[in-house]
């Protein structure tokens, strides 16, 4: 539901404020609609000739990925799953529920042509934020496009690990995650060092706190973090310790296992 109001424009959705960064480090933020099935960090890259990059797979189906479209490289670590297609950003920073913003009018689209993958923008700790224009999307995808998932040969060739960085205080193996849920559903309870817990596939998880003001619960073996932000991290496992710590560039920082 939507109505004018003092020429903004008013509603009652919520919106993901997101992060793509580029290959020369440059960075872009975009609010993108909340009516999404989950979030994905698994991608199947595939040189095809259409207009998506790829797959992200999520619950055992591919669906096509699309990004903004920039003429620029960015970094995709993790993706929206939309009914029928994901969308492909850097790292999701919060969820917030916007009550008004200002709408491009066909002026403004006029003068400036590039503006036509917005529908409008907000203002977000202090910051200009443009929302995407999902509509465009859904236009120009095909009405069947969501492929079950096919058994992958194996490899021979070894699998190199990937780490991400959580709110810059831990760092996890990608391979240890078992998925990113949102907080919805959290049960808050404190006991010993936990704060609650959270049921995901008929399965309770005791979580413990990374970041109080997070959105996002990660979901490992046996637990669950409550954290903010997670990125992508480069660098190498120190292996000369008893517990296990990661060092990038000048920070070391221990693993959660």
């Amino acid at each position: 539901m939507e109505y004018k109001k003092d020429n903004r424009w008013v509603n009652d959705m919520e919106f993901y404020i997101c992060e793509l960064e580029t290959k020369d480090k440059d960075k872009f933020y975009i609010a993108l609609e909340d009516n999404i099935k989950g979030i994905s960090n698994e991608y199947i890259k595939k040189n095809l000739n259409s207009n998506f990059l790829g797959y992200a797979k999520y619950n055992n189906y591919l669906y096509p990925v699309v990004t903004i479209p920039l003429d620029m490289e960015f970094y995709l670590n993790y993706f929206l799953i939309y009914d029928t297609y994901a969308f492909g950003v850097t790292a999701v920073l919060n969820k917030i529920k916007i009550e008004n913003f200002e709408k491009f009018n066909d002026k403004m689209f006029e003068l400036y042509p590039e503006l036509n993958i917005y529908t409008g923008y907000i203002t977000y700790e202090d910051s200009t934020i443009f929302i995407f224009n999902m509509e465009n999307i859904k236009k120009k995808m095909p009405n069947r496009i969501i492929v079950k998932e096919k058994k992958e040969k194996k490899k021979i060739k070894q699998k190199k690990t990937i780490y991400f960085l959580i709110d810059n205080k831990f760092v996890i193996k990608n391979e240890d995650v078992i998925t990113i849920i949102n907080k919805n559903n959290f049960c808050y309870f404190r006991f010993d060092d936990y704060i609650g817990f959270i049921e995901y596939k008929n399965q309770v998880y005791p979580v413990k706190e990374i970041d109080d003001k997070g959105d996002w619960i990660l979901l490992i073996k046996d637990k669950g973090y409550l954290f903010k932000r997670i990125n992508q991290i480069y660098g190498k496992v120190i292996e000369d310790t008893e517990k296990q710590f990661f060092k990038s560039n000048n920070l070391i920082l221990p693993i959660l296992e």
